[in-house]
Formats: C-alpha cells, sequence, structure tokens
C-alpha cells in the first residue's frame, strides 16, 4: 500500500469518529437533534423547489 492510501484512510477514520462525536452531541438533546433536522428538511425543499414548482416562462415573454 502507498503512503497516500493509508494517509487517506487514517484522515477519513478520524473525520467518521469526529461525525460520530458530533452526532452524539446531538443526540443527547433532542431540541438540537429535531430543530436539525427540520433545517435539513427545509434545505432539501429549497433545492428541489424548482423542480416541484417551476417559475412561470410566460411572465417574462
Amino acid at each position: 500500500m502507498s503512503k497516500k492510501y493509508i494517509y487517506f484512510n487514517v484522515l477519513m477514520k478520524q473525520k467518521l469518529e469526529t461525525l460520530k462525536e458530533y452526532l452524539y452531541l446531538l443526540k443527547q438533546n433532542k431540541l438540537t437533534f429535531v430543530a436539525l433536522i427540520v433545517i435539513l428538511f427545509l434545505v432539501i425543499i429549497a433545492i428541489i423547489a424548482p423542480i416541484i414548482a417551476p417559475f412561470p416562462s410566460h411572465i417574462y415573454g
């Protein structure tokens, strides 16, 4: 294995552990976890909103 591959694995493992820590902290406070879910839902809706209800093209001619 190359050094880059090993470094990448170590880096990804550290990031995964950090993510697990954040999720653990979020689960400790239920209100924070619910707020995160609501915010993620709103962001996803905002991203796909043009697909759901496209702006009418006849307004601009």
